[in-house]
């Protein structure tokens, strides 16, 4: 993960902190000036952050709603009618308009705020935030 992908406000996973304190790994944190700054300056062997899979738990967190299921292959989510995601459920991957491929909740948001200007809030606030 890049600080350039990163937007004040996106959901990333600590992995360790500064002071080597393992009650912060795990932790989810919303993205400050700070958090791009240690992404930003760390070297490959320490990597404080790392981002968070996409999955349908948290793409429902995020306020999709389930709005249809294809054969058990594909779901659909709507997001406040103004874009859809698709998930392919044999490899788990989520799809924007087919081409398009998400596979971090921050790519999520950022493609929500760039199509409709809005940040996705939370429906369910993770322990941590």
């Amino acid at each position: 993960m890049k600080s350039s992908e990163l937007r004040l406000g996106n959901l990333i996973r600590a992995t360790q902190s500064e002071h080597w304190n393992e009650m912060y790994r795990g932790k989810i944190e919303k993205v400050n000036i700070d958090n791009i700054k240690d992404i930003y300056f760390a070297n490959k062997d320490r990597r404080l952050y790392e981002p968070i899979p996409l999955t349908a738990e948290w793409v429902e967190k995020l306020g999709g709603k389930k709005i249809s299921s294809n054969d058990n292959f594909e779901l659909e989510y709507e997001f406040s009618s103004m874009f859809m995601l698709r998930e392919n459920k044999a490899t788990g991957r989520f799809y924007h308009k087919d081409s398009m491929i998400l596979r971090y909740v921050h790519q999520l948001q950022n493609l929500c705020y760039a199509l409709t200007e809005r940040e996705l809030v939370l429906a369910v606030t993770p322990i941590g935030i």
